[in-house]
């Protein structure tokens, strides 16, 4: 769902941008007001998450990480944009007069808004000055397991294909694959959401509705090189796409 969110304001030297909705943001500088001092997150993913954030700690959470849920289960208050990680353990007097629910007991940092689980699970946030609003390259990035089963907390399947793609069935369609966690993860932050598929309906996806551009590994730094690729290719039209159908 489409929902606006806004910037935390108080950040540590150096630290990423991170954004809440409204109702979050205003019982944080509530918060603030009753601690006397900002409260700061703890850094990028601290307030809300984009699924592909979600499933990037998941992934870390399966190789020895921290605890992490799987983006498609659970309560999920992070990418409800309604869930802040706060670096200072002396702050929680604070949050929790100001009406923040600490609902994790071995996660001291962990605070909820009391709403914020009735909220809509945020697939597209954007600011009201359009700081988050997507590029014209929209580009969504598409995890694809190695099997057709889908991968669960208590059953995880390996991924093996990480997959970028262009605009949106019906205008330009375009898509490139990496092998590169870095690139993928990188791209979707900037550009879009993420899906999770298996890897034959990835297979399908992609043979209805998007056209190949290369195949490519590399690094993060690639962005100038393959948003150029990107606008080279000739935009599909509505026809040729339901001609594919």
């Amino acid at each position: 769902m489409r929902v606006l969110v806004e910037p935390v304001k108080h950040l540590q030297p150096g630290k990423a941008q991170v954004y809440l909705r409204p109702e979050a943001n205003r019982l944080l500088e509530r918060a603030i007001a009753i601690h006397g001092a900002p409260i700061y997150p703890t850094g990028s993913r601290s307030a809300g998450r984009t699924y592909a954030d979600q499933l990037l700690l998941w992934e870390r959470y399966q190789a020895g990480g921290p605890v992490a849920s799987h983006p498609d289960t659970g309560p999920r208050p992070h990418m409800r944009f309604g869930a802040l990680d706060i670096s200072d353990e002396g702050a929680r007097r604070a949050m929790l007069r100001a009406g923040w629910l600490a609902t994790e007991s071995s996660e001291w940092w962990h605070f909820e808004h009391p709403d914020c689980r009735d909220w809509p699970i945020v697939t597209d946030p954007y600011t009201a000055d359009g700081g988050l609003t997507r590029r014209s390259t929209s580009v969504t990035l598409y995890y694809c397991t190695t099997t057709d089963k889908p991968s669960t907390r208590e059953s995880p399947q390996p991924i093996q294909m990480y997959a970028l793609a262009g605009e949106s069935p019906g205008t330009s369609a375009n898509w490139l694959e990496t092998n590169s966690a870095s690139v993928a993860t990188g791209w979707a932050s900037a550009h879009g959401s993420a899906v999770f598929l298996t890897r034959s309906s990835f297979a399908a996806f992609r043979d209805r509705y998007l056209e190949p551009l290369r195949i490519a590994g590399g690094t993060a730094g690639d962005d100038g090189e393959v948003l150029t690729a990107l606008a080279q290719v000739p935009a599909k039209t509505v026809d040729e796409l339901k001609a594919r159908l």
